[in-house]
């Protein structure tokens, strides 16, 4: 099989099923035209790692009340770590009923100043999701109480969205990174502050040692069926 071809097959799991491996299937993405000896070891060593866990699943049908099912979203993002570029990696995650149904990790298409400016950048892409997902259960006549509760371990960047005073130094920022300010004054968004050690989506924006790895998939909620233990 070739490269492009199982690099395809790991996308299709960790868009569906597998959030643990996003981040990893990403970057082997990125050198589908050509891959380097290092990214064939990363790929062999993927699926050493899938083989070894390929019964982890995301654990549904937990009980929570149908008018609210605790929509959140966490938001993060690695400063800077594209040496080529000096892009940062972002990502982010969105909760329902303990747990995730949508993520995403993606490099950002500019070049940011500082740690806070690229989680600030990263907010609105979180919250956007989180409102689509709000959306779709609106229709379904489910509708989830607001504010919508968005998680960052950026104080400063939390602290952008929420003064206008501090807001007025990122004018240099692209006005539709600007969107988030407008809409959590309007009430829509809650934005709170969750310290490194308890934000779900650092695994969607750098490598984890093992240690931090195992408790990323903890927080995931990806789980061995009770029928397989």
């Amino acid at each position: 099989m070739s490269y492009i071809k199982q690099t395809g097959s790991l996308n299709y799991l960790s868009v569906n099923t597998r959030p643990d491996i996003t981040l990893t299937t990403n970057r082997l993405s990125e050198a589908n035209q050509g891959p380097s000896e290092q990214h064939l070891q990363l790929l062999k060593h993927l699926f050493r790692y899938l083989i070894g866990l390929y019964n982890l699943s995301l654990r549904y049908g937990r009980k929570f009340p149908i008018s609210n099912l605790q929509l959140r979203a966490y938001g993060d993002a690695s400063f800077a770590d594209r040496i080529d570029t000096r892009f940062s990696t972002a990502g982010h995650i969105v909760f329902l009923a303990g747990s995730p149904i949508l993520w995403k990790s993606k490099k950002q298409t500019l070049v940011t100043l500082s740690s806070t400016e690229a989680e600030f950048v990263n907010l609105t892409p979180t919250a956007s999701s989180l409102l689509w997902v709000h959306q779709i259960l609106k229709d379904a006549g489910y509708p989830q109480p607001m504010p919508l509760v968005l998680f960052t371990d950026s104080q400063n960047a939390r602290l952008i969205t929420l003064n206008p005073l501090i807001s007025a130094r990122t004018r240099h920022i692209d006005i539709r990174y600007k969107w988030i300010i407008d809409r959590t004054k309007k009430g829509d968004f809650n934005i709170q502050h969750v310290s490194t050690t308890n934000m779900v989506a650092d695994g969607l924006t750098k490598p984890l040692n093992r240690i931090k790895h195992i408790e990323f998939v903890k927080q995931l909620g990806l789980c061995i069926p009770p029928t397989e233990k």
